[in-house]
């Protein structure tokens, strides 16, 4: 089962011995059942489990806890990094999400230096990030900062990969 959210609503992807979707915007809803040839392959844009697709990117919200160095090495181990927020949609979607708990998000300062997110481009200032710390954090009240010892949940990010599936006669 494949969720994805782009700028046009939600779509919901199933792939079995036939592929059945259905598309929801603002003109209403579309619903289509195809039967896929046998060895015919799909490509279908997917996040795994207990992670969240949005647009072009999956996000994990962790349940744990743990200070910035730690959970910047969670997602670099699961082939991601702490959340790169790069739209105001990604931005909206992240607050709603968060609510009141507080995520580590990618973004660090060395002292004198500006803001780098761990993929190492630097921030180019689109929101405000409060506070005098070093490592961000983010709530539905927007992007704080802190001295990043303390333990809190965190954000990961990652492109939507594309898997290819290839269905045999069924």
């Amino acid at each position: 089962m494949v969720f994805l959210m782009d700028n046009r609503g939600f779509e919901f992807i199933h792939h079995s011995m036939s592929e059945a979707s259905f598309h929801v915007s603002n003109h209403g809803l579309y619903f289509s059942v195809s039967r896929l040839i046998s060895s015919e392959s799909t490509k279908a844009m997917e996040c795994s489990e207990e992670w969240i697709g949005v647009r072009r990117k999956c996000f994990y919200f962790s349940d744990d806890t743990r200070n910035w160095t730690a959970s910047k090495r969670f997602c670099s181990s699961h082939g991601s990094e702490l959340a790169q927020i790069d739209t105001p949609e990604d931005m909206k979607f992240l607050k709603k999400h968060a609510g009141t708990s507080m995520y580590w998000i990618g973004l660090s300062r060395k002292l004198g230096e500006s803001w780098k997110w761990t993929n190492g481009t630097t921030f180019n200032a689109g929101f405000e990030i409060s506070g005098n710390g070093h490592f961000a954090f983010l709530n539905s009240d927007g992007v704080h900062s802190s001295r990043g010892f303390v333990d809190i949940k965190w954000i990961c990010s990652k492109p939507i990969s594309k898997t290819e599936n290839k269905l045999g006669n069924q």
